[in-house]
């Protein structure tokens, strides 16, 4: 079954573009990366080599057709991927919670309603798959918008870090956030004439594959946002894997720029109402006829540690759990973001990102450079390099059960896309 909708999928994918109604798209994206690891990470436990690489070719073709009140949306993937990287995220070395950690497309359907997902061919180093990324239709009337099927959405204001997005972020350090994964969820919105909207999502999960839709796997939630002139208000709540969650967000000008404040309580059955928040502004100027945006986030993360040396084995449960299911990234309890992103000409751009734990001193200084080398091609590359000594969140957390370290790699990167 899951087959023949791929291949109806592509079917549509096909038709020319003058057909009425229909609006078609896509890409084609080759990636390559190298990463190094110490020689007492915990990478190094699948055997001699510190280092691990990693070649992927992605197709993505987007498809949206609208009629009256009625809209659908479909995106397709075709991936294959290549390296040493592929063997230690099998093995658990890695500690990858998602490909979306490396910009990868997302390949699994796990715990979702429909399996959109699966491998074409695979072995430890190699893996082809196919993926219905976004499935959806849509009906819009007066106030009224429904959409039903597999979607994507963002909620809360951050920058870098997550606060109010229960809906698989991105990581601070993710190379591609172009598409954020899609997943199948119900979502329901309301405009007031007033400009306010009422928000209402549902998004049913399983455990595994095998196993059926469960409530306690799942999430519901309530979002309002009421704008007063250039200010906005958001409030929020939600039952999200059996967890009662209350968010506040707040953004206004300040100074020429924006700033924006997200709060949120996680309310535990059994356990102590955990309060996590963020506070960003970020400004653009002009400097030598060449924009220039730079900005300032800070992130207290409540499951976070503020004492990292007690080692991996001391993290809360909590922490843990929302790790694996890619909630949260930061092992810390604050974090600070600081970036900029500078024209250096019309066809290219610089984005340099600097994340640190105000804990223990350690950093991770992330670069990215953007360059147009066409219309509809762009060329981009960066690095990663982790700043600190061991026992420190980015020079590497002990684990005295392995004896070795978690620790982030020194990536680079480069990345060839073309548009169509």
């Amino acid at each position: 079954m899951i087959r023949s909708l791929w291949i109806r999928a592509l079917l549509i994918l096909l038709l020319p573009t003058a057909a009425q109604g229909v609006e078609l798209g896509g890409h084609l994206k080759a990636q390559a990366l190298l990463q190094n690891y110490g020689d007492d990470d915990i990478v190094s436990l699948l055997g001699p080599g510190s280092q691990l690489d990693l070649q992927s070719l992605e197709f993505r073709g987007n498809a949206a057709w609208t009629k009256g009140p009625w809209d659908w949306k479909l995106q397709a993937q075709l991936a294959g991927e290549h390296g040493k990287l592929l063997q230690a995220q099998s093995s658990g070395a890695a500690l990858s919670s998602s490909d979306a950690l490396l910009g990868l497309p997302y390949s699994s359907d796990t715990q979702q309603v429909f399996d959109f997902a699966w491998n074409i061919d695979e072995s430890p180093s190699h893996l082809w798959f196919a993926r219905l990324d976004r499935l959806s239709l849509g009906y819009t009337s007066g106030a009224l918008a429904l959409r039903a099927g597999r979607q994507a959405l963002s909620w809360g204001g951050g920058l870098v870090y997550q606060v109010l997005d229960l809906f698989d972020p991105f990581p601070p350090n993710a190379l591609d956030t172009e598409y954020k994964p899609g997943i199948d969820m119900l979502r329901a919105q309301w405009l007031f004439d007033n400009g306010d909207d009422l928000q209402a999502v549902g998004v049913p999960r399983r455990r595994s594959r095998k196993d059926p839709l469960e409530l306690t796997q799942s999430s519901l939630g309530l979002k309002w946002r009421h704008s007063m002139g250039s200010s906005q208000v958001e409030v929020l709540t939600a039952r999200h894997y059996q967890t009662s969650v209350a968010g506040l967000g707040m953004s206004s000008n300040l100074a020429g720029g924006i700033w924006r404040c997200d709060l949120s309580a996680t309310f535990p059955d059994d356990d102590p109402a955990v309060a996590s928040f963020l506070f960003n502004y970020d400004r653009t100027w002009t400097v030598a006829s060449r924009n220039l945006e730079g900005f300032v986030e800070f992130f207290r993360n409540g499951f976070g540690s503020r004492n990292l040396e007690k080692g991996l084995e001391a993290l809360s449960p909590s922490l843990l759990q929302r790790l694996a299911r890619g909630e949260l990234f930061n092992l810390g309890r604050h974090e600070l973001a600081l970036g900029a992103r500078y024209d250096w000409s019309p066809l290219t751009r610089l984005e340099p990102t600097l994340l640190a734990n105000l804990d223990d001193g350690s950093a991770y200084l992330l670069f990215h450079a953007h360059r147009s080398l066409r219309q509809d091609l762009d060329l981009e590359a960066g690095i990663q390099v982790p700043i600190g000594g061991r026992g420190g969140e980015y020079g590497g957390v002990r684990s005295e059960l392995l004896r070795s370290y978690l620790s982030p790699p020194t990536t680079l990167w480069i990345r060839l896309a073309r548009y169509f």
